[in-house]
């Protein structure tokens, strides 16, 4: 029984071995490495306030997507601390999710001002237009 168990860890060691990394992408792995990755994926993120300020600046307040404006503003909140959270902190990306949490609140509040006292307004225009003048 213990030759068995033996047999079965040495196994288990060269079957980990197989599946490690090959020794000329080891270096891929270290933190320098990670933590390149993490500033790139940061400047990657800034897509996402860039497209939502052009969309202030062009699009109406009605086209807003209020259920997505609100995850992508929940979304930065969360990866805000984050990205303070981790070690070594990512400043690039904490100020990517400032930015994308600030616009997407912007968004919000344009699209409740539209919802709640633009379009309120519009309907009564519409109503007072459609009554029968006296």
């Amino acid at each position: 029984v213990i030759e068995r168990k033996e047999k079965r860890e040495g196994k288990g060691e060269e079957f980990r071995a197989k599946l490690s990394f090959p020794s000329c992408c080891r270096g891929a792995m270290s933190g320098a490495w990670v933590r390149g990755v993490g500033y790139v994926g940061a400047v990657a993120n800034w897509t996402i306030p860039l497209a939502a300020i052009a969309a202030m600046a062009t699009d109406e307040p009605s086209r807003i997507n209020t259920p997505m404006t609100t995850v992508l503003a929940g979304y930065s909140m969360l990866f805000m601390r984050w990205s303070l959270a981790i070690t070594p902190a990512n400043y690039p990306l904490f100020a990517c999710h400032v930015c994308n949490t600030t616009v997407q609140l912007a968004n919000l509040g344009r699209s409740a001002k539209y919802h709640l006292v633009d379009k309120a307004k519009e309907n009564d225009e519409t109503a007072a237009a459609a009554a029968p003048s006296s």
